[in-house]
């Protein structure tokens, strides 16, 4: 959100469970332009809706002519359009005009976004300025401090399509609009994903002006004025590339294909130009600006009709990497970091637990198993392939997955996900170089325990005999440790783990957690019960803290959440974790040590807990490669919101 998020939220509304919460329908509201439908308006049913969601919210709207102007600061939405020829939003809009009124561009479009994974399909997008215009006209410019006036004409900027901070945008058979420049602009050189597929351009100078990585497939672009048709900013990364495949224009006669003002690169694949096309090839404007990697624009099997021009012949060879054309895909151009054009995989659980064979090879899932008895901690300086894979037990759905070290750790670890597919099955098999460094086919183990709690790992708070607390590790001095797989189902997994004969100072515990987690949530679920209790002690788990500066706390009548957020992963990215548990157990946030023995560097939960009487908590793990948003802290705020109805968000230790 371009608002400022206060410290201080208020949410009035109540949820019952986060469970109900993700299992929901995706959202699907019906715009009508003469009241048949939800709302009359586009921007009425965009405001509708919570800034965030899990899961795409889609709009549907009926033919009719629309004449709004949006602004999207929403995620995960889809504007759904009935027909793309009937279904039609128009503004006129001159950015010359709206610049001496406004210090930047929000507003400037007849589309307008800051919000991330946004699609639009079937429709019609115009800007209809120049195509209005009735002649040249001056007028007053606050912003011109030297003429105090500007004339507004028929081929300056006129935008449908103007980005601010989005990224993961999509728009698929739908029509863009304008008679002058920048007709469709992408604008987010430092993330910015884009995906057009079977769309129709036309505007003025620079009309399809993409900044960062841009797809266009199957697209026709007519050029009606100015001196080139396509552009490209790819200055902030050397990797950033504009691809049009398949794609064809059309324009005035003598109409110039392309340029760029900083440094850029194209890749035109199996492109089709017209007889009328000028001979000049995609061009470096003069400027000022240092042009860092060169000139880079390829051709592959790009023909005019009448004879091909020498400059388009195939060059795909002196690209880096000399790729061929059927390796220029989405997948190559977004590195793996976004799939458009992947159906969304049905999101599922699941739970495993396999262990090292005689040949070194991981045996069949397992139903039950027996820990031996105080098995340390693996050294993989000295055997590559640990006794469990991954040294433990594993749950996943589609955003996230977890394991446990089933040895005297004990701890709780986290992966992040890249993709919605079940990956656990296969990581770790390869050692452990496999999973400790960032693939983003699937994504890695983004956490660092040491010698925290990580994840949701449990402890026990007791008073020694001095009268002092102390909080002691489950792990060692165990007896034995058993572990069962409950339910391995794609609506739910469910593991358990049944710790007998936990040796504490003087006491003797018994304590069993059962583990359970279900597709399209980011958290697992814990439910704790214990015998052997005296009354006196604590049931504690927590965040880890090495990389974070600070916790937070939300609160209300019915739970409490301690939460962070930082570049907190292994791989430097921002993770956002947190604990959420029923006030009934009567939670109190602490934190650990960050120096000496036993349990440090720890943003603490403690909760009561009596015999036979299970406790439970959620553990939240949100990293923002799995959905870039998680990257902003007012997101992942907003998203606990969203989870339960939290009243009160607080800054904690």
């Amino acid at each position: 959100m371009r608002t400022i998020f206060s410290i201080i939220a208020v949410v009035f509304c109540l949820l019952t469970t986060t469970t109900i919460l993700a299992k929901q329908p995706p959202v699907r509201i019906v715009v009508d332009a003469y009241g048949k439908g939800d709302y009359k308006t586009i921007q009425g049913a965009i405001n509708s809706l919570p800034d965030s969601a899990t899961t795409p919210r889609v709009i549907y709207i009926r033919n009719g002519v629309y004449n709004e102007k949006l602004y999207i600061e929403k995620h995960n939405l889809i504007l759904l359009g009935e027909d793309r020829e009937k279904t039609i939003i128009t503004q006129a809009i001159a950015r010359d005009a709206w610049r001496c009124l406004h210090n930047e561009d929000w507003g400037v479009a007849t589309i307008n976004t800051d919000g991330n994974d946004l699609t639009f399909q079937n429709l019609t997008i115009t800007n209809s300025f120049g195509f209005d215009w009735k002649g040249d006209e001056t007028i007053p410019c606050a912003t011109d401090t030297v003429a105090h006036q500007k004339t507004i004409s028929k081929s300056g900027h006129q935008m449908a399509l103007r980005t601010m901070n989005s990224t993961r945008l999509k728009a698929i058979n739908c029509r863009f609009r304008a008679f002058g420049g920048d007709t469709v602009s992408p604008w987010n050189v430092q993330e910015g994903m884009f995906y057009f597929k079977d769309c129709i351009m036309e505007g003025g100078v620079d009309f399809y002006c993409p900044r960062g990585w841009a797809w266009a497939e199957n697209c026709h672009f007519i050029s009606h004025t100015g001196v080139a048709a396509i552009w490209h900013d790819g200055s902030r990364f050397e990797d950033s590339k504009t691809v049009l495949k398949n794609c064809t224009f059309e324009g005035f006669d003598g109409f110039n294909l392309g340029r760029y003002h900083r440094d850029a690169q194209f890749y035109l694949i199996d492109c089709t130009f017209p007889q009328n096309m000028a001979d000049k090839d995609i061009y470096l404007v003069p400027t000022p600006n240092t042009i860092l990697w060169g000139r880079r624009v390829y051709y592959y099997n790009c023909h005019r009709t009448g004879g091909d021009y020498a400059w388009h012949k195939d060059n795909l060879n002196t690209a880096k990497g000399a790729p061929t054309s059927d390796q220029i895909t989405t997948s190559w151009l977004f590195t793996g970091r976004w799939q458009p054009e992947a159906a969304p995989a049905e999101a599922k659980a699941h739970a495993r637990l396999r262990k090292k064979m005689a040949d070194g090879s991981y045996g069949p899932i397992l139903k039950k198993d027996v820990m031996p008895a105080n098995l340390q901690a693996n050294d993989f300086s000295k055997v590559a392939i640990p006794y469990y894979q991954t040294e433990g037990p594993a749950w996943e759905n589609d955003k996230v997955g977890f394991r446990i070290y089933l040895d005297v750790r004990n701890g709780k670890d986290i992966f992040g996900k890249t993709t919605a597919a079940l990956v656990m099955d296969t990581v770790g098999t390869y050692g452990d170089k496999y999973y400790h460094h960032f693939d983003p086919r699937w994504g890695m183990d983004v956490l660092k325990v040491g010698k925290s709690l990580g994840a949701g790992s449990l402890a026990i708070q007791v008073k020694t005999n001095a009268g002092k607390d102390t909080l002691i590790r489950l792990g060692e001095n165990v007896g034995q440790t058993l572990y069962q797989l409950v339910k391995d189902e794609a609506s739910v997994a469910v593991i358990r783990l049944h710790y007998k004969n936990w040796k504490v100072l003087n006491r003797t515990y018994n304590l069993t957690e059962e583990i359970s987690i279900r597709p399209g949530t980011y958290y697992y679920e814990s439910k704790i019960t214990m015998t052997g209790l005296k009354g006196d002690e604590k049931l504690v788990t927590g965040i880890v803290n090495l990389k974070s500066k600070q916790s937070y706390s939300l609160e209300n009548n019915n739970y409490k959440v301690l939460f962070t957020h930082d570049k907190q992963s292994e791989n430097d990215d921002y993770l956002g974790m947190a604990v959420k548990v029923s006030t009934k157990y009567n939670p109190v946030f602490g934190q650990t040590s960050n120096e000496g023995d036993g349990i440090l560097n720890t943003y603490t939960v403690s909760m009561d807990i009596k015999n036979n009487q299970p406790v439970q908590f959620q553990f939240y793990a949100c990293w923002e490669k799995t959905d870039m948003n998680f990257a902003n802290k007012t997101y992942f705020q907003n998203f606990l919101l969203e989870q339960e109805a939290t009243a009160i968000i607080k800054k904690s230790l």
